[in-house]
């Protein structure tokens, strides 16, 4: 019994979800206390002397107790190793393969109840769309190798800037999303400023040329009268066209400090 308890309680140790360490527990008694009762009951209504009623019994309640921590085991690790498959599954549903960062269909399902629950809760949030300035350039002098190496730099230049509650996705061929919880447009414009800054000592190696490169990036925040994701986002993307035409790229703009978009 000592063993069992030990092994079941181990079996125990690797399972996360409480529907199944229920189920683990459940059938262990159950297993040992089904198989003990019919043995039982076998034994009495055969009528066998005191030798073969004592193996029997032996029988009935060691085999239950030896076999389920076993079944325990192995049924663990199964759900184990197909809760780690479906969690695999999920993740590369949602993640890009070059970036490692969240598509843009997933931005959008989280974008979507971030923002009703920022209007329940009544906290602001600031969205942030980058774009890298003359991209196709990159691609056209140096190769789509060295484009996607760019790629992947300026993914890891923005995660850097950030906080761990900003939400970073991959919002286009070139463009990316920072969706920024709890933070005015005062605030979200430093961060803007702070992956600007840091963009432009960004520097990708490519056939022994240096390639930099410089970001645009549009701000919008929520308000009386954003109250919609569309609405946000169509906010930053007019600060983003105003940054990359009007102010030459290499530059932050915020919805609400321009007249034009603001009224």
């Amino acid at each position: 019994m000592f063993d069992v308890s030990v092994m079941t309680c181990l079996a125990l140790s690797m399972i996360r979800d409480t529907k199944v360490t229920f189920s683990v527990v459940l059938s262990t008694l159950l297993c040992a206390g089904l198989s003990g009762l019919v043995m039982l009951a076998l034994v009495a209504s055969l009528g066998l002397g005191t030798l073969e009623t004592q193996i029997l019994i032996g029988f009935a309640v060691t085999f239950p107790l030896v076999i389920t921590p076993f079944l325990a085991f192995r049924y663990v690790r199964l759900s184990t190793e197909l809760e780690n498959a479906r969690e695999e599954v999920h993740r590369l549903g949602i993640s890009d393969t070059l970036t490692g960062l969240y598509k843009r269909h997933y931005f959008f399902e989280f974008a979507q109840k971030e923002l009703l629950a920022a209007k329940r809760y009544h906290y602001p949030i600031s969205l942030l769309i980058l774009d890298i300035d003359d991209f196709k350039q990159i691609n056209t002098r140096h190769g789509y190798e060295a484009g996607d190496h760019t790629l992947r730099n300026v993914a890891r230049v923005i995660q850097e800037s950030l906080r761990e509650t900003d939400f970073l996705a991959r919002y286009g061929g070139e463009e990316f999303a920072i969706l920024m919880p709890h933070a005015k447009w005062e605030d979200a414009e430093k961060t803007a400023e702070r992956v600007r800054t840091a963009m432009e000592s960004l520097q990708t190696l490519s056939g022994g040329n240096q390639i930099f490169v410089t970001v645009s990036i549009g701000l919008a925040s929520l308000g009386a009268e954003v109250t919609k994701l569309e609405d946000l986002i169509s906010r930053a993307e007019l600060a983003l066209g105003y940054a990359k035409k009007m102010g030459g790229g290499n530059h932050v703009s915020v919805a609400e400090a321009l007249p034009e978009i603001s009224a």
